[in-house]
């Protein structure tokens, strides 16, 4: 009876200490490759099984937005710039798009342009500029005349779901040159109004105000353009705008001196044959990376004779 007692009272003395630490809400019965939440099924309650995480996750992909391919017209709004210049050709047609349901803007080199065309579209010519609406997806033809000299234009309307745009049209001849008979009479009469020197000084003081002469066209250079380059070392040299006249047109440039140190600009240095005056603003002393802007004069004539050869009469096979 005794070692029975002594047996029984060794039971619990080893026992009690094990169940009370089963009660505290992280214990449990550590046994050798025995996972604690099999036996203490309290650890569990704030885990999430695999089952509801996939849930979890495929909600949230369910929930996320979608993105989808631009449209056909959201991509046609990203190629087509609003407003462009365009060199056109006589005798050679152009494909203009143009916004439909809206207002388009064509800003033309004739002093009074006149518009023949028989397709259904709206236009209205005030000063040198056409306004043209269209409503259909469907091309539109038509000729754009000079009422003075008779020279005409030919164009296609291409309307697309795009903004407004605002379109001007250079006139070059099949060499790239801007012809000559399609200048502004407006800049012709401006220009002979003074001597050439008072002209020129005139312009230039306009161009730097940020104004331009009268009848002048403003426009973003060609790959036909002639860029100048002065002979003085350590300036960077970048041709920006043109400024179409009649008789003179003016090649803005961005002047930057690349030199760590400080440099006076020698407008000598780019003077070729055809250039006919040079100058720079706001600044003539530029510090190190400074830039400024440089004002380049042509007389036209004697720009575009520079551009006429002529083939030899006597070739490698004739006597």
């Amino acid at each position: 009876m005794k070692s029975n007692a002594i047996l029984i009272l060794v039971m619990i003395a080893f026992y009690y200490p094990v169940v009370s630490q089963a009660k505290t809400p992280y214990a449990g019965i550590a046994l050798p490759g025995v996972p604690v939440e099999i036996t203490d099924p309290s650890t569990t309650k704030n885990k999430v099984s695999i089952k509801q995480k996939t849930k979890v996750v495929d909600k949230k992909i369910t929930e996320a937005p979608l993105v989808t391919a631009p449209t056909t017209s959201q991509v046609a709004r990203d190629e087509i710039p609003s407003r462009q210049i365009i060199h056109i050709i006589p005798g050679v047609n152009e494909i203009i798009p143009v916004s439909i349901g809206h207002l388009n803007r064509i800003v033309t080199p004739f002093e009074k342009p006149k518009v023949k065309t028989v397709s259904d579209v709206s236009t209205q010519v005030i000063g040198n500029t056409i306004y043209v609406a269209s409503d259909k997806k469907r091309l539109s033809t038509m000729f754009i005349t000079d009422s003075d000299d008779g020279s005409a234009l030919s164009i296609t309307l291409l309307p697309k779901e795009i903004p407004p745009r605002d379109v001007t049209l250079v006139i070059e001849s099949k060499t790239g040159q801007v012809q000559s008979r399609y200048r502004s009479k407006k800049a012709l009469h401006w220009e002979e109004s003074t001597p050439y020197i008072d002209t020129i000084k005139a312009a230039f003081a306009l161009i730097a105000k940020g104004s331009t002469p009268p009848g002048y066209t403003l426009r973003h250079p060609s790959s036909n353009d002639k860029r100048i380059q002065c002979n003085q070392p350590g300036f960077r040299q970048i041709l920006g705008q043109v400024l179409d006249g009649g008789t003179y047109f003016v090649q803005i440039y961005k002047l930057t001196n690349t030199t760590n140190r400080t440099q006076e600009i020698n407008e000598t240095t780019c003077y070729i044959p055809s250039v006919i005056a040079v100058s720079s603003w706001p600044h003539t002393v530029l510090k190190p990376m400074q830039s400024t802007e440089l004002y380049i004069a042509f007389n036209r004539e004697s720009s575009e004779k520079e551009k006429i050869t002529r083939p030899s009469l006597i070739g490698e096979n004739n006597e």
